[in-house]
């Protein structure tokens, strides 16, 4: 006779070490670094250029989404523990080199995402 029930499929629950992106603000840069009339989406393709240069000098570099209060943002991961070499995190220089090309002050954090 076959089961009543089925179990919940449970989803790992995954940790990333990333910078949020600001939509806003990579929307503007996009529009002011490449012309809308050649690109669909400026702001798309400003952020896959700094993800390409922040790969550039750390080469884990990945871009996951988020839910940050129930708000789903992209983000520029730079380590997730989904393997032993995901899980290593770039150097303090490294980081900073990113800050700077990214033009942001604040430090990368540790957020939840589901995999």
């Amino acid at each position: 006779m076959p089961a009543l029930y089925r179990s919940k499929p449970t989803q790992q629950r995954r940790m990333a070490c990333r910078f949020v992106i600001d939509w806003a603000a990579a929307a503007e840069r996009g529009r002011v670094d490449f012309n809308p009339a050649l690109c669909d989406t400026p702001q798309m393709t400003y952020v896959k250029r700094m993800m390409r240069e922040c790969r550039v000098i750390w080469p884990n570099t990945k871009i996951r989404p988020v839910d940050l209060d129930r708000n789903i943002l992209t983000c520029i991961a730079l380590a997730e523990n989904t393997s032993q070499r995901a899980m290593q995190l770039p150097s303090q220089r490294a980081v900073d080199q990113m800050k700077h090309m990214l033009q942001t002050t604040e430090d990368p954090k540790r957020y939840k995402y589901y995999g």
